[in-house]
């Protein structure tokens, strides 16, 4: 069965708010975060994935952020994150939120309280 992709409101959000000033940066990122579901489509365990050059793990709650790495970039980009969350009991990829590197660590609480919403509503059997 395929992942699905599930955009949260606060990821749909930033991206509206940064399309404009980091357009190139989000389209590599949307792109590594559509290479990632590819990789989980293909049996890797979410554990995995930052083993991939632009997904960075050791955020609360298995949360990983995506950077704007490759994709031809000739200037020098923004470092730019997009944070997700893998169920792998659901095979659902949460987009979290997307910002910039210099706002790493309020996004992260932001995110980290987005998962602990999802997980207190999911049913005891899924856990």
């Amino acid at each position: 069965m395929p992942w699905k992709v599930v955009p949260l409101a606060p990821f749909v959000r930033s991206a509206k708010s940064h399309e404009k000033s980091w357009h190139a940066e989000m389209r590599a990122a949307v792109a590594n975060a559509y290479d990632l579901v590819q990789q989980l489509d293909q049996g890797t365990k979410p554990a995995q994935l930052s083993l991939l050059g632009y997904v960075h793990s050791g955020y609360p709650l298995g949360i990983l952020a995506v950077d704007e790495t490759g994709h031809g970039q000739k200037k020098r980009p923004k470092a730019l994150r997009l944070y997700v969350y893998p169920s792998e009991e659901q095979q659902l990829l949460y987009l979290l939120l997307i910002g910039g590197k210099d706002g790493q660590s309020a996004d992260v609480a932001k995110c980290k309280s987005a998962v602990e919403e999802l997980l207190a509503r999911q049913p005891p059997e899924s856990l």
